[in-house]
């Protein structure tokens, strides 16, 4: 995405694609705004030079929400999820379902797609193999709601499961949770106190338990990577098109 400020000549950009030219994008630059990874800002630490002013927002965590019997567009959940090859602190780590049965229809329909998504680099593609074969073993002795899904195509995967536990997700994917959303809410603020950043939400984003959420901001499903209006009101969108495939 990238982004100007109106009447001006000044460009951020907030992704240029996994082939960017870092030293294209430092040419004639003032300041750089990062936010993702760790490795992300260790990176541009290490290559902007010091008379440019570098900004550093440091990793967060967000999350889906989707309650009813109503599921959002298969492309919103996408365009959340795989853009910026989920680098990104607005990528949702764990999408909750209030209901089981649209748990295992969007299970389902994702599992469909994995081998389209855009492919992910071979190092990522490896670990994720490993993890998910973990995974796999781990729902054959204790069985879980459904077995996790993995692309050898893409390298994406996908995990369904009842409980809230970080460390049994594939890191690059879906990791869908059918429960109280309110509870497992609750729960992601006590695993990462400070961290929880942007909670999409499909259904009914009305509910009491999803706005007294801890996440600093709530939007629409689709709508997670778009600037916040404190944001937005200061740059004009001069590119926002960039495709799955």
């Amino acid at each position: 995405m990238l982004c100007g400020q109106q009447d001006t000549d000044k460009i951020i950009c907030e992704f240029a694609g996994p082939e960017q030219s870092d030293a294209a994008l430092l040419h004639n630059t003032d300041a750089v705004v990062v936010t993702g990874s760790d490795t992300l800002i260790r990176h541009w630490r290490k290559i902007t030079p010091p008379h440019i002013r570098l900004t550093e927002n440091a990793p967060k965590i967000s999350a889906m929400t989707i309650c009813g019997a109503d599921l959002p567009a298969p492309e919103l959940i996408l365009w959340d999820t795989c853009l910026f090859f989920r680098g990104v602190s607005n990528s949702p780590r764990f999408i909750l379902l209030d209901s089981p049965m649209m748990a295992e229809r969007l299970y389902s329909s994702l599992s469909q797609v994995l081998n389209e998504l855009p492919r992910l680099p071979q190092h990522i593609r490896l670990r994720q193999m490993v993890t998910s074969r973990e995974l796999t073993l781990r729902h054959v002795l204790t069985p879980d709601f459904r077995p996790p899904v993995y692309s050898a195509v893409s390298g994406w995967g996908l995990t369904l499961q009842r409980k809230f536990e970080p460390a049994h997700w594939l890191p690059y994917g879906f990791n869908l949770i059918a429960g109280d959303p309110a509870e497992h809410l609750k729960m992601a603020a006590r695993y990462w106190p400070g961290q929880l950043q942007t909670l999409g939400c499909h259904g009914r984003p009305d509910l009491l338990p999803l706005r007294a959420s801890r996440f600093l901001r709530h939007c629409n499903a689709g709508q997670m990577h778009n600037p916040p209006f404190s944001f937005s009101a200061l740059i004009t969108t001069v590119q926002n098109d960039i495709r799955l495939r």
